[in-house]
């Protein structure tokens, strides 16, 4: 019977929709026709933003990024409004239901004006960074022929594009394929986020005609069902890749060498104290395999 239960509860979870989540706006966004913007998904336990978090919010804003913070929290009444978040052009607290795919979607649908951005990204603060290469990467986005670009491409459960940014052009905006994809995203758990909308967002986007490229192509030199971002972190450091994933550092992969980190952070630009900080309040999870 508990298990029937427990079931029954993952499905309502799943036909959930986002915007019947618990959230509220703490500061809605002015125009954003036109402008280049970052719906940025933070999770954490705090009352407040975590710092890593705050840089990489900060350097989107300083890259000229009308940054919309979603903030989800399991109880958002814990979330410090009192903290200043002014360089932000919106945020949105969020009950944490969805994972980044319920986070994007519920400002997405919320503010149905961002398909006339100029380039909108949707990212998450899984990362630390921005890094040495950040308004570079950029630049490509913006040369880039194709219509959606993300930034790695991982072999992992199937090729796709890494979710924890993805760049949207007017192409991709304007394209009735990325408003039925985002009506279509549903709350779940961190599996079903990534079998239904992680996998296949790529696949969904290509049927509709729509071009994609990945702009650091590493994952061609690994053996298959990897994720380049864990096995191939240095070599995407030396091509200009302006992140490291948190998993790296907190997990530690079996088999992946990270001896060097804070030395490869620093030739970055990035201050590898803010990274022992975030270890040290979040102690490694169990030891995970290389994928």
């Amino acid at each position: 019977m508990t298990r029937l239960l427990t079931d029954e509860v993952k499905a309502r979870r799943r036909d959930t929709d986002p915007l019947r989540t618990w959230r509220k706006w703490l500061r809605r966004p002015g125009s954003l026709d036109g402008r280049d913007v970052c719906v940025l998904m933070s999770w954490g336990r705090d009352p407040s933003v975590s710092e890593h978090a705050l840089i990489l919010a900060r350097g989107w804003a300083a890259a000229g990024f009308a940054v919309v913070l979603v903030v989800a929290r399991d109880d958002p009444r814990t979330f410090d409004t009192e903290q200043d978040l002014s360089f932000c052009e919106a945020v949105l607290l969020r009950a944490n239901s969805g994972y980044d795919f319920g986070a994007w979607a519920a400002a997405i649908r919320d503010l149905p004006e961002l398909t006339n951005a100029g380039l909108l990204a949707i990212a998450n603060d899984s990362v630390l960074g921005p890094l040495n290469g950040f308004t570079t990467m950029i630049d490509e986005v913006r040369r880039h022929p194709a219509a959606l670009v993300g930034a790695v491409r991982s072999l992992e459960q199937g090729s796709h594009l890494q979710s924890f940014i993805l760049f949207f052009k007017p192409a991709a905006l304007r394209h009735p394929a990325f408003t039925r994809f985002w009506r279509k995203v549903r709350d779940g758990d961190r599996d079903w986020a990534i079998r239904r909308y992680e996998l296949s967002l790529e696949r969904w986007f290509i049927r509709s005609g729509v071009t994609t490229a990945a702009l650091f192509p590493r994952v061609d030199q690994t053996p298959p069902f990897t994720n380049p971002t864990l096995v191939n972190w240095r070599a995407l450091l030396a091509d200009g890749f302006p992140f490291i994933k948190l998993q790296l550092l907190r997990d530690v992969p079996d088999g992946i060498d990270i001896n060097g980190w804070e030395a490869a952070l620093t030739m970055a630009g990035y201050d590898p104290a803010i990274a022992q900080r975030y270890l040290t309040t979040n102690p490694p999870r169990i030891a995970i395999t290389a994928p």
